[in-house]
């Protein structure tokens, strides 16, 4: 039988989007939540049935032989572990039929006396230093049986990772609700010294993400949602503050959005497009194509956009490719 992969859920950068009642508070307040690092790197996913150890883009199952920001040498030092991870999980539910670990692939560039840079190793995103060498942190895990597929609690996600000696996040706060939404997430980052590397000045961490110890889901526009929030930092924000989507949803006339496409086309946003299908070569026209799509899709999601107007989105698109070659 093989593998599927699901992709990780979008995280709401605000509670917008989520139809919260008075019974969704009070499961908010039910359960403590806590606060970790968000990294600056690529969503990857590993898979596993207990023999087979699979890799994942966002979207889709990496082909034999594909790379994806040296991936394969992460996983080669892994694997094992992966699949003792699978065990220890199967003990517990004998039901279990494949698990799907998620994280972020990150690192391959940290600028300090100290550390020899790694040759052949490129960083997988710029912004914030982690290691010289490309790692894997995982932040959630997956577990299927059969028809049912469900996230593990934070408290059993940390105790089998951290039996199986496998990178992850890290509580940087654990209790309420509201204080947990009150964290500040401008802070130094702190892989690097998980890492056991010297500090780097002026090494601020992207951002965080806060979510539930226990899943918890919420209504939104689209259906049931995992309550999972990220705050990002204003230099990492992918979006102007002053521009909500809300203001601009009922215009179809293309002048009405053009200077807000520009202000939400950001360096930021392309290379987050980019860190979803690899490295990508300004002379590849099918690679530059797919990060075009993909940032469309992204702001049209974002600023709930008509894809039906033909002319509107036309010109959205002609923006977004003028500027992702302007990255390249």
């Amino acid at each position: 039988m093989p593998l599927e992969h699901t992709s990780y859920e979008k995280i709401s950068e605000n509670e917008n989007k989520w139809v919260v009642t008075e019974e969704d508070y009070r499961k908010f307040n039910k359960h403590n939540w806590v606060v970790t690092e968000k990294i600056h790197g690529a969503n990857f996913c590993i898979l596993s049935d207990g023999e087979r150890v699979i890799c994942a883009k966002r979207k889709e199952i990496l082909n034999a032989g594909e790379s994806f920001f040296g991936h394969a040498n992460v996983v080669h030092r892994i694997s094992t572990q992966i699949r003792k991870l699978y065990t220890i999980l199967h003990q517990d539910n004998p039901q279990l039929t494949s698990i799907s670990v998620y994280g972020e692939l990150f690192g391959g560039d940290y600028p300090h006396a100290e550390v020899e840079k790694k040759a052949g190793i490129s960083a997988v995103q710029t912004g914030v230093y982690y290691s010289p060498d490309i790692e894997f942190s995982i932040f959630d895990i997956a577990i299927t049986s059969g028809a049912t597929r469900e996230y593990l609690t934070w408290d059993v996600f940390c105790k089998v990772l951290d039996e199986v000696q496998l990178l992850r996040c890290q509580s940087l706060f654990t209790g309420k609700y509201q204080k947990a939404m009150a964290f500040n997430e401008r802070f130094q980052s702190t892989i690097p010294s998980l890492l056991g590397l010297p500090k780097i000045e002026d090494n601020l961490a992207e951002g965080v993400v806060i979510k539930p110890v226990v899943p918890v889901y919420v209504s939104s526009k689209k259906g049931a949602v995992r309550a999972i929030l990220k705050k990002k930092i204003s230099e990492f924000t992918e979006s102007k503050k002053f521009h909500e989507a809300q203001k601009w949803s009922e215009s179809s006339i293309w002048e009405s959005w053009k200077y807000t496409i520009d202000a939400m086309l950001t360096k930021n946003r392309v290379d987050s497009a980019i860190s979803k299908i690899g490295n990508v070569s300004v002379s590849d026209a099918a690679q530059v194509q797919k990060v075009c799509d993909l940032v469309v899709e992204d702001l049209a999601e974002e600023l709930n956009l008509d894809v039906s107007q033909h002319d509107l989105m036309t010109n959205v698109r002609a923006t977004v490719q003028n500027f992702v070659v302007q990255c390249l």
